[in-house]
């Protein structure tokens, strides 16, 4: 499936297309050129990913650590983890299986889920796990991750029985990985809660006069440890992080095309059009009107 966009709730949750709903899988692929924003900002969903880089290059960030991807990379990235995709240069195209935990285990709490989906999913010291195409160590995996795409590309006959039982063959390296301590990345910490209450205090009050004061009570530390935490983890200030949020949801109720830009704007926190106007068109290379028929 080409994707041009994603599909983002207040609460920064990503609604995966399924294009066979009761496959609980798809293959999103990804020509950054071509892609509607310059990144994919900071978001999550209950979906697993699979992710592979075909070409270019990009920084792939979570809240705890940034990835530097190179064609033929791969990166495994457990279900509810905040994360930004950036391409570092043009040209740059990945492939992402997005799937439910369902699609390997058969069904939450079955045996193949208590023994071997649920061991990796509640670890919570692990949010990814990376393949790079310079270790001969994960040579085979990236094969069978190169497989995944090939399957859903074509959609041969059998071809979603092929692809669970290459899937589950990937798994048992990213179990493995886990379960020795060998995933990149950095163990969870306080930091990680307070910055999701933060970001949660901003999806629901997004339409509102929002002070850094405010945003800091949310996670319930001062506004020099909320600015330093945004800063750390997200790379921006809390206020740029709260305007482009702003920015974004306006966007999905341009493309909704039932208000005017008017009223869009005072709906997401400007109380300026002109000035709306204005940053929409910075950030997303066009006018509010352009994506708007009222």
């Amino acid at each position: 499936m080409i994707v041009t966009d994603i599909l983002l709730s207040p609460e920064l949750e990503e609604k995966i297309v399924y294009q066979n709903p009761m496959l609980l899988h798809s293959m999103y692929e990804v020509e950054y050129d071509h892609y509607k924003r310059e990144l994919i900002p900071w978001h999550w969903h209950p979906e697993l990913e699979l992710l592979y880089l075909v070409s270019g290059a990009c920084v792939y960030k979570t809240v705890r650590e940034t990835f530097r991807l190179e064609a033929g990379d791969a990166i495994y990235l457990n279900p509810g983890v905040l994360h930004e995709f950036d391409p570092a240069v043009p040209g740059t195209v990945s492939c992402a299986n997005l799937f439910r935990r369902e699609f390997l285990s058969g069904g939450e709490g079955s045996y193949w889920d208590i023994h071997y989906v649920a061991p990796v999913l509640n670890q919570g010291a692990v949010e990814a796990v990376v393949f790079r195409h310079s270790d001969p160590a994960a040579a085979d995996t990236l094969e069978r991750v190169r497989e995944t795409v090939r399957l859903c590309r074509e959609e041969g006959p059998f071809y979603e029985l092929r692809l669970r039982s290459t899937l589950s063959e990937i798994w048992e390296t990213v179990f493995l990985a886990v379960q020795d301590g060998q995933a990149e990345g950095k163990k969870a910490s306080a930091n990680d809660t307070r910055l999701k209450r933060m970001l949660l205090y901003l999806s629901q009050h997004y339409s509102e006069p929002v002070s850094v004061e405010e945003i800091a009570s949310a996670g319930d530390v001062s506004q020099r440890v909320c600015c330093r935490l945004f800063q750390q983890l997200l790379g921006t200030t809390p206020t740029a992080f709260l305007q482009q949020y702003r920015l974004q949801q306006a966007r999905a109720m341009l493309l909704a095309g039932d208000e005017n830009v008017t009223q869009i704007a005072g709906k997401t926190g400007f109380d300026s059009s002109s000035y709306f106007t204005k940053l929409f068109k910075r950030y997303f290379g066009s006018t509010p009107k352009q994506m708007n028929v009222n």
